[in-house]
């Protein structure tokens, strides 16, 4: 410090990346709070010495020691390093965008516990840092950071629960997302399969309330991804996700039940679907679809027309496998979890309509329904007495007229 106070008239730092990074080094968590503190006094030294036109240039330079260091700081010095941030950098507004994903990411473990002593000076930072630049980049940046910080995502749905606006049109949706809607149902759909119950939840939470699927804003292919990403969260067996998932799915209740139908049954049909027809060999990936199928069926509103749309692709999935020799012993158990919780009536009806419109095959079509039916009968044990004593009956008298 004393070195750079000797020649207070000049405006510039000379050596300027080698003095970064030795204030960088001294901002190491494993020295002491009172190195920590006597380093910021440099870094505001430095900053108010080169103005902010020298900053915007060199933003780089300083940032590499001060961004990640609000983690680590003590709460002696916090209010040093929030100082620098409010006093230099906000200013700098639209010039920040070179780095404006890393200060964020800087900035979001001060969000980390709600009620915190710094938590309300830290949200105020971000705000000033939204209205600095241009909302849209801000929030794209949002999104890279949940694509690909799994350790911020906690406190940045922290942020996005109090500050993401509500989406009602389309103009909303272009204002928050700018061209590339998809950044954020990529964002979304990471989030959402976190390891951590308690980020999920918030994923859920902020789903639910700011951009529900009954309002139409997300277009099918985007939707499609976001919905086979959030079924994953009933393989928890955690009835607060279930309860946040199925309410995302069905939308406002308005006092009465809610019948499961456009766009998201649309979208998780078409995304259960697509997991069936994975070529995946892993054990868990190939019984993921059955797993989700038996806690689905928990919510006989959402369980039962998903199971009714794909339940033929199940089973021909389930056959291919097996046929494959892909761990067919464990599938067929995870699978007959599946075939026990489902309507006999249900399971019949399809069969028969693979009969009816498969047997006989026509010219050029493959011949998969007897096959299929097969297939089951070898594969499941059918005790239930009334599948035994009438659908199976009529299933045969059907097949019979078939043949005739």
């Amino acid at each position: 410090m004393k070195s750079f106070q000797a020649y207070p008239q000049y405006n510039v730092i000379p050596k300027s990346l080698t003095v970064a990074k030795r204030l960088a080094q001294c901002l190491n968590p494993a020295l002491p709070a009172g190195v920590h503190g006597k380093t910021l006094d440099v870094y505001a030294y430095i900053l108010e010495t080169i103005g902010p036109d020298q900053l915007a240039d060199d933003i780089t330079l300083y940032s590499y020691g001060l961004f990640p260091f609000l983690q680590h700081a003590s709460l002696s010095v916090k209010p040093q390093l929030l100082d620098i941030y409010e006093k230099y950098y906000l200013p700098l507004k639209d010039r920040l965008k070179p780095c404006l994903k890393s200060f964020m990411i800087g900035l979001l473990p001060g969000l980390d516990e709600e009620g915190s002593e710094f938590f309300d000076r830290v949200l105020g930072i971000m705000d000033n840092l939204r209205k600095a630049v241009d909302e849209t980049f801000f929030f794209q940046c949002m999104w890279l950071i949940l694509i690909t910080s799994s350790q911020h995502r906690g406190p940045a749905l922290h942020y996005l629960g109090r500050r993401m606006p509500h989406l009602t049109n389309t103009e909303d949706v272009a204002f928050v997302l700018g061209d590339d809607a998809g950044l954020m149902v990529r964002a979304f759909s990471a989030t959402v399969g976190d390891s951590q119950l308690l980020v999920q939840r918030a994923m859920l939470d902020l789903m639910v309330v700011h951009f529900p699927v009954s309002n139409g804003l997300i277009e099918q292919n985007d939707l499609i991804v976001l919905v086979k990403a959030a079924v994953g969260v009933v393989l928890r067996k955690d009835m607060s996700l279930n309860r946040r998932l199925y309410a995302w799915l069905l939308g406002p209740q308005e006092g009465k039940k809610k019948v499961f139908d456009g766009p998201a049954k649309t979208a998780l049909i078409t995304g259960l679907k697509s997991i069936l027809l994975s070529e995946g060999e892993e054990l868990q990936e190939s019984q993921k679809p059955y797993r989700v199928f038996v806690s689905l069926l928990d919510e006989w509103d959402i369980g039962y027309p998903v199971i009714q749309a794909v339940f033929l692709d199940a089973l021909l999935s389930l056959k291919r496998h097996v046929d494959a020799g892909h761990h067919g012993a464990e599938l067929l158990q995870t699978a007959t979890m599946w075939i026990d919780m489902t309507d006999p009536y249900l399971i019949w009806k399809k069969m028969s309509e693979a009969i009816n419109e498969n047997f006989p095959a026509e010219n050029g079509q493959e011949p998969y329904a007897l096959n299929l039916v097969i297939f089951f009968l070898n594969s499941f044990k059918l005790n239930d007495e009334e599948m035994q004593h009438m659908h199976m009956p009529m299933f045969l008298l059907f097949l019979l007229t078939k043949i005739q």
